[in-house]
């Protein structure tokens, strides 16, 4: 069986993998030999001449940063994102996730927030908005449901309260009858505790 690994820099690697049942033939790419503006040019006079980026340029412009001569990482980052952003395909998705990954691993804070910014304008981007648009109105209406499941409660115990000191006083002032019309009658209720100014 043949393998290839990528290798970002120049190292010294064994021909072959022996995993037991299986032996491995490495074939290494060496990334930093290659040039990124080569890969650059290519898909700008593709862009050019009108023509339709293919899945191996796609997969040029995800191996870009790691590409030894050219951009340095964060600007072609910035650029394969930008080439990518126009297309629609698995590939491309699966693309800018890689340059995603690239991002996390070499740059710092600041770049990364520049290149989240540019991530955001393609299409894998708008399905992570959408996702967290979806969880945030999830979110907010679980929220209402429980606020207004509270306020239920909280407006039951203090109604339960405020009519239990309305009765207090109605008892105090031998208003017996008034007490009982004013547990079936909630307008009368409301009447009453107006009187008594309870709140």
């Amino acid at each position: 069986m043949c393998t290839y690994v990528i290798y970002t820099s120049m190292q010294r690697t064994t021909p072959t993998l022996d995993c037991g049942f299986y032996t491995y033939e490495v074939r290494p790419i060496y990334m930093k030999k290659h040039d990124n503006l080569k890969i650059f040019q290519a898909v700008e006079q593709k862009i050019y001449d009108r023509k339709e980026l293919n899945d191996e340029d796609i997969v040029g412009l995800a191996m870009t940063p790691i590409m030894g001569k050219g951009l340095g990482k964060k600007d072609a980052i910035l650029k394969s994102i930008d080439y990518l952003k126009d297309y629609r395909t698995k590939s491309a998705e699966n693309a800018t996730a890689i340059l995603y990954a690239f991002s996390d691993k070499f740059l710092n804070l600041d770049d990364l927030n520049e290149v989240k910014e540019a991530i955001y304008m393609t299409r894998l981007g708008q399905l992570i908005k959408d996702d967290m648009n979806q969880e945030y109105k999830r979110g907010i209406k679980q929220g209402m449901e429980q606020g207004i499941e509270q306020g239920i409660e909280q407006g039951i115990a203090q109604g339960s309260s405020s009519t239990r000191i309305l009765f207090s006083f109605l008892i105090k002032d031998d208003r017996l009858d008034d007490m009982r019309k004013a547990t079936e009658d909630e307008d009368f209720c409301r009447q009453l505790k107006e009187e008594y100014k309870i709140g």
